[in-house]
């Protein structure tokens, strides 16, 4: 960060803010999406969109929660600043279970974001300079590398840009007050059980009043920003000798590890090949290695014992069941039950028997994914592996074929 940023004094105006969002080039034919949620940030940032940019390129983005029990309000609210400003509003509406708040909302806001974004697409929010300082205290007290928050960051499709990094939470309430608006006060945010809330509202405070230049010492230990990476697997020489480079690809998938963390991924990159690797890097994903290859794979809930019928769609922890019909197969509304695999497993296609340890191994499907695929019994035989075919024994005329869709969770 330059020394202007941090040594800025209160006289910010919207007329810079414009600016700075003028400054993006957007791709032809591509949008740019407004995340707002009514507060005094997105409020100032919106405004200034609303400015920057022809309205047709504008498109506002409200993620309801639901947590509150204003919610509904608030996004009524939302709709009707849009509206003042003749710009197309879009709501979504997302369910959290409320046990870490700060956590599920990120992650099920970049869900939508990736849900609703078209390539060349930007969502822009309204992270501050604030923001920034929180972060980086969080980060240093869990252990982590200091990077902050990047203002750019690639998502399935599109981009997430932060353009008011460089701005004070106080410059952007003074230039919403200075222009009599009206903004959401959400009461969440004086929580001082949740992570952020307590370092916004006690540690912070206490610090710049003991260390009158906390902020900027704390901003020159920045480390520059991570190389922008893909969200795909990578070759283990590739995260044996470089932190930096470990750190970049764990963030692409919104993944800020500790230090620790990326010491052992780099320790277990350096592993002889058949080594099994398995290094927790968040409260819900892993990094595991087959074929040379690192991956970041979700942590699944295994697969429960249950029953379906021929023809039933259904989607699993790493792929989606999906029928075909062909000359022969399972019978339509057969009832079977599906279970996870125990090993050793074979399946009798014609006059052939077929392994399925082998033959996933030859089809490049993962361990993690082999333990999540469903295999369908009729009474205690095995009848049917979705990808693989249905036993001879089983088959009928006209009959169904299970497909197999393979997804992963986190691309």
């Amino acid at each position: 960060m330059s020394d202007f940023k941090r040594s800025r004094t209160n006289d910010v105006s919207l007329g810079q803010v414009i600016r700075r969002l003028a400054e993006l080039d957007l791709e032809p034919a591509s949008r740019l999406w407004i995340a707002f949620s009514g507060g005094v940030d997105s409020t100032v940032l919106l405004h200034a969109a609303a400015r920057a940019f022809d309205s047709e390129l504008v498109t506002v983005l409200h993620v309801n929660h639901g947590l509150s029990s204003n919610a509904d309000a608030w996004e009524t609210h939302c709709e009707s600043v849009a509206a003042r400003l003749g710009l197309t509003f879009v709501r979504r509406r997302i369910t959290l279970t409320g046990r870490n708040p700060e956590f599920e909302g990120r992650r099920e806001r970049l869900k939508v974001f990736d849900g609703i974004l078209s390539a060349g697409d930007v969502v822009a929010t309204a992270h501050h300079l604030n923001d920034e300082l929180e972060s980086l205290m969080w980060q240093l007290a869990t252990g982590r590398a200091l990077v902050g928050i990047a203002e750019w960051r690639n998502l399935k499709r599109g981009r997430l840009w932060r353009p008011l990094l460089e701005y004070k939470r106080d410059e952007l309430l003074c230039i919403a007050r200075q222009n009599k608006w009206r903004w959401i006060e959400d009461e969440s945010n004086l929580d001082v059980s949740l992570t952020r809330n307590a370092l916004r509202h006690e540690v912070l405070p206490r610090l710049r009043t003991a260390f009158l230049d906390f902020e900027s010492q704390l901003l020159r230990l920045k480390e520059p920003p991570l190389a922008k990476m893909s969200r795909e697997p990578i070759e283990a020489e590739a995260l044996s000798q470089d932190s930096t480079r470990v750190r970049a690809w764990l963030h692409a998938f919104d993944i800020t590890p500790k230090t620790a963390v990326v010491n052992e991924i780099m320790r277990q990159a350096t592993a002889r090949e058949d080594a099994q690797v398995l290094v927790r890097v968040s409260s819900s994903a892993s990094v595991r290695r087959f074929k040379g290859l690192f991956f970041v794979v979700p942590v699944a809930v295994p697969l429960l014992e249950h029953s379906i019928n021929v023809g039933e769609d259904c989607s699993y922890a790493f792929g989606r069941l999906e029928w075909r019909k062909e000359t022969v197969g399972l019978r339509s509304g057969t009832r079977l039950r599906c279970v996870a695999r125990k090993g050793g497993e074979t399946l009798q296609l014609n006059k052939r028997r077929v392994q399925l340890s082998k033959w996933f191994y030859h089809q490049n499907v993962p361990p993690w994914e082999r333990e999540a695929w469903p295999l369908f019994y009729r009474d205690e035989q095995l009848v049917a592996v979705p990808g693989l075919g249905v036993a001879s024994s089983a088959c009928s005329p006209g009959g169904w074929v299970p497909q197999w869709r393979r997804v992963d969770p986190l691309l």
